[in-house]
């Protein structure tokens, strides 16, 4: 497995730890949950999005329930990958970057939907 892979196997296990918290502990209970996966292609984030469907089925009251936003950096150098690169904190290499950012799709709702129940 990549790198990267791994990356994105380890991001996942934490998210899915973090929503099936144990919910007898209050102090697990979290507010919200960031997941900051470097997920540029709307298929990579139907994962999360099914789990949180999934948690979102086990509950009865409906102010419990999960909900998703899509958010985007707001920094002037989120395009540049030069930038992305001179920042990384895992080392991604340039080459890395820029065909992730040729990969990049705008996406929302409907289309992660389209994804929902697909393994990749």
């Amino acid at each position: 497995m990549t790198k990267l892979g791994e990356a994105h196997d380890h991001c996942r296990e934490r998210f899915k730890k973090a929503l099936f918290f144990d919910e007898h502990d209050e102090h697990r209970q979290p507010k919200f949950i960031v997941v900051d996966n470097c997920n540029l292609e709307t298929k990579y984030v139907a994962y999360y999005v099914d789990l949180m469907h999934e948690k979102n089925n086990a509950i009865d009251e409906d102010d419990d329930k999960w909900t998703w936003f899509l958010l985007s950096p707001n920094t002037d150098w989120k395009d540049d990958p030069v930038e992305c690169a001179s920042k990384t904190k895992h080392k991604v290499p340039l080459k890395t970057i820029q065909n992730m950012k040729s990969k990049r799709t705008l996406y929302d709702e409907t289309d992660v939907d389209h994804h929902r129940g697909r393994r990749f």
